[in-house]
């Protein structure tokens, strides 16, 4: 399988392990705290798997050992046997803990299986996702070579950038990623005048945030930016682009 790429928490957990066999069952333990407020985050689902790198003559290869979830309890605790190959190049990966109430939280940890055995410890720190909604309008159309593009800065974050989560089109679609095999249909560029789009963007609570965008109009290019501002999950986080 192929590792993802989304966000880094840092992952410390305690553990147990059967000795001296290759293949062993390793009991991950751990408790799932708030990076901000140290409270605990009771029914959150922890995907856990395992894998490790072989090699087919030069050629790297990532195999699946074993893949569990299981769900904190009251106390924001977690437990699970999972199966191990007891050498240096086995991985264990958090890839995603998820809340009921409050959604996705800070996904995704990965650590040798090595240095866990040389360092237990219990602790799961993570942040919680904070949403950002920009909802964008071309209001003095000009002519069909309109073009608008955003892209958003984010500080304080795990991430080198956080991920658009969906683009909605009311009127003309956005357009893609080039080449097309690797479009996902958030490219945050628009060609036309019928533009009316709603953006969403996970962010991480406790950081702050700022928009830039660029129109194209009768081939003058004008360059924007927001203020700077703080990110909050008590509420949804909106702005307005009207251009």
């Amino acid at each position: 399988m192929k590792p993802n790429f989304l966000l880094f928490i840092i992952v410390l957990f305690g553990l147990n392990c059967k000795k001296d066999a290759s293949i062993n069952t390793l009991t991950v333990r751990g408790h799932v705290l708030s990076e901000i407020t140290n409270k605990p985050f009771p029914n959150s689902k922890v995907f856990i798997t395992v894998y490790k790198t072989v090699y087919f003559g030069y050629m790297p290869l990532t195999a699946s050992i074993d893949h569990k979830n299981t769900i904190t309890d009251s106390l924001g605790n977690f437990t699970s046997d999972i199966i191990i190959d007891n050498d240096s190049s086995t991985v264990i990966r958090f890839e995603k803990i998820a809340d009921k109430q409050s959604g996705d939280l800070v996904k995704n940890a990965e650590f040798s299986f090595l240095l866990f055995r040389q360092n237990p410890i219990t602790n799961l720190y993570v942040r919680q996702y904070a949403d950002l909604i920009i909802n964008l309008k071309n209001v003095i159309p000009f002519d069909n070579n309109d073009q608008v593009s955003i892209s958003y800065f984010v500080t304080g974050s795990s991430l080198s950038h956080d991920p658009v989560d969906s683009v909605i089109n009311y009127g003309l679609i956005n357009q893609p990623y080039l080449p097309p095999a690797y479009n996902d249909g958030k490219n945050l560029f628009w060609i036309g005048k019928d533009v009316n789009s709603t953006i969403a963007i996970k962010v991480q609570e406790s950081t702050t945030f700022q928009i830039f965008w660029t129109a194209k109009k009768n081939n003058i290019i004008t360059s924007y930016k927001s203020q700077i501002f703080n990110t909050s999950i008590n509420s949804v986080n909106k702005f307005e682009i009207n251009y």
